[in-house]
């Protein structure tokens, strides 16, 4: 049985889609593909069917990372489907959390910043009508957060022993 990750922004085509692609990558680096998959979601319905942001795409290209995702809303279907849930900010929590209702989802359901090293807990700040710079950091933010997360499911599922 595979553990199942789900990244969620708002419109799945910044952020989730980056995290989705950064974390797959070092899952591949890994060799845990067969342990772990990953996908990604937006809270609202902007962009379904829609490609990553291009300036997502560069950033993740400039890093050695194709983004093969297509935009999809976040359904109560994926609360159950995966393992674990990571928001990119507050405000994406507030919106899963009401999504899910009951008390059962919330353990699985985190802020993606929680595994940074500084274990902030703060947001991943939304980079959607800015310039390059601005996505690269926010790259280097989902880079060492997903790292961590991805430590994280290694040690607490016994993965790769």
């Amino acid at each position: 049985m595979k553990i199942k990750v789900l990244f969620v922004c708002l419109g799945n085509i910044c952020r989730s889609p980056l995290a989705e692609g950064i974390f797959k990558h070092m899952v591949k680096l890994r060799n845990l593909t067969s342990y772990i998959q990953a996908d990604s979601a937006g809270t609202a319905s902007y962009h379904i069917g829609e490609p990553p942001y291009y300036l997502s795409l560069q950033v993740a290209e400039n890093h050695g990372i194709r983004l093969e995702h297509r935009a999809q809303q976040l359904k109560r279907q994926h609360l159950d489907e995966y393992d674990y849930i990571l928001v990119m900010d507050e405000m994406n929590l507030r919106d899963v959390l009401r999504l899910a209702g009951k008390a059962s989802y919330k353990a699985k359901i985190m802020k993606m910043r929680q595994f940074d090293d500084q274990q902030s807990s703060q947001d991943v700040e939304d980079p959607y009508g800015y310039k390059l710079p601005i996505f690269e950091a926010c790259y280097q933010i989902l880079h060492e957060s997903c790292a961590n997360f991805l430590d994280y499911l290694i040690q607490k599922h016994s993965l790769g022993s």
